[in-house]
């Protein structure tokens, strides 16, 4: 039967509260300042002694700990354009979120700062720093503080750029968003003839062919 037993000014409950008369579902407090949640015969949340929360999970490590089988653990849904998660230390007033904007869009930000990658160990193996620049194996920019794009690495290090055995692998120099100036110079490798070519002015000026032989102005051989 369903029961609360109030002594000396305290709520005190020996055992569980049942909601309905459903002995499957329970409040409980298990130990000294612990809350826990039963449905369905099993405990499915616990606030513990120190204020942490755990779903799933009967000593959580974080303030919320969620533990599932279920390979979505959390959905945060919002019913503006927006859905947003903000994050704050207690040494900051700089906003970072992370979360969907626009609907379809993974939006990482940070009103100030940057946006740090770490792997192996925890340890830095890029970033975008505050200005928009990709700093890759580094955390400072080239000589001229105008790459936008820095690599560094104590060993060997270089780009690859694959594609298919009859396509192009290229990078193109561009000053238009539209038309030729999208490609107005480039340095492309053409997989289908084997032949490395080099653009100005949206034209091919020099091409190495599968032969070595070197063309300049001209794309093909004497």
């Amino acid at each position: 039967s369903n029961g609360i037993t109030i002594s000396s000014g305290n709520l005190i409950i020996p055992d569980s509260i049942i909601h309905n008369g459903d002995s499957n579902t329970k409040i409980r407090f298990p130990a000294t300042d612990t809350i826990s949640f039963e449905t369905n015969g099993g405990e499915r949340a616990r606030i513990t002694s120190g204020g942490r929360l755990g779903i799933g999970d009967t000593s959580p490590d974080t303030a919320l700990h969620v533990k599932s089988a279920d390979n979505i653990l959390a959905t945060f849904e919002s019913t503006d354009a927006d859905a947003l998660i903000e994050f704050k230390d207690n040494s900051t007033s700089d906003t970072m979120i992370i979360g969907c904007e626009g609907g379809d869009n993974l939006l990482l930000r940070t009103d100030a700062g940057n946006i740090i990658f770490n792997l192996g160990n925890n340890s830095e193996k890029g970033r975008f720093d505050s200005s928009g620049r990709l700093l890759i194996g580094t955390t400072s920019r080239g000589a001229d503080n105008a790459d936008n794009l820095t690599i560094a690495d104590s060993g060997h290090t270089g780009i690859t750029i694959r594609s298919g055995t009859t396509s192009q692998s290229a990078i193109y120099m561009s000053d238009a968003t539209t038309g030729s100036g999208e490609y107005a110079g480039y340095v492309l490798y053409d997989h289908n003839v084997d032949a490395l070519r080099f653009g100005a002015n949206t034209t091919d000026r020099m091409r190495i062919d599968s032969s070595g032989r070197l063309m300049l102005g001209t794309t093909t051989a004497v």
